[in-house]
């Protein structure tokens, strides 16, 4: 019965702690001086029994250890709070990144080749995507050692406001990562197709003019039976 009664006095003291310095002390002082002055008075009464007093006491040593730790506790919570706002600022600006370099892909996805040479086109997009790729890594990297860092702070408290608000940028970055490595992967089949009409285009035009020539040469009618078909042999080498 003392050990709820202390409980209930060491709580009313509770609102002034998280603050300055001097209002914690002030609130330490009030609670020593509550919990001496209740636990005197019961030891005085026939009502409380040995073992509930002996409770109180445990009771009293924890709160007052409670207290005597919370400021460490409360420091070391917004020493957290503000290295994780540092983070999440790091990764917004990552984030932000990745949706100009996404909007970059699709503009390339969906525009057409203003040179109308084929081997060009494939030059300039080809360096296009090179510097695309330099930027995803770089973003890449930078991503993998904040949330690398941020680490520690989590596990430290994982259950705090700050650490839900981190966790959920960390995975809302990490899903555009994966939309905007979709979309460069589509990019670089459409550069892919690019170099390939090139080599179709190319062997086309070689079969094309090798035919050509071997036709030039085979412009006379043929004299007998035996010379056409030394002519159709030769058209399908």
């Amino acid at each position: 019965m003392i050990a709820p009664c202390l409980t209930i006095i060491s709580r009313s003291s509770a609102g002034s702690v998280i603050g300055e310095s001097q209002e914690h002390h002030k609130a330490l002082e009030n609670l020593k001086q509550d919990s001496h002055t209740f636990m005197s008075r019961s030891q005085e009464s026939d009502i409380f029994s040995a073992e509930e007093y002996k409770q109180s006491e445990s009771t009293y040593n924890n709160a007052t250890q409670y207290y005597n730790n919370l400021p460490q506790t409360v420091e070391q919570g917004e020493q957290n709070e503000s290295v994780s706002n540092s983070y999440v600022t790091h990764i917004m600006r990552l984030r932000q990144r990745l949706e100009r370099v996404g909007s970059h892909i699709i503009i390339r996805c969906c525009s057409q080749p203003v040179d109308t040479d084929p081997p060009k086109a494939f030059v300039q997009e080809t360096t296009e995507q090179k510097n695309i790729q330099a930027v995803l890594e770089d973003i890449k990297k930078d991503l993998d050692k904040v949330v690398k860092q941020s680490e520690a702070a989590l596990t430290c408290s994982q259950q705090s406001t700050w650490a839900r608000i981190l966790r959920s940028e960390i995975d809302i970055t990490m899903k555009m990562l994966d939309h905007v490595d979709s979309l460069f992967s589509i990019y670089m089949d459409k550069v892919k197709s690019i170099d390939l009409g090139i080599h179709r285009t190319d062997g086309t035009g070689d079969v094309l003019r090798k035919f050509g020539n071997q036709l030039y040469y085979f412009h006379e009618v043929p004299a007998n039976e035996k010379e056409v078909e030394s002519n159709k042999a030769q058209l399908k080498t």
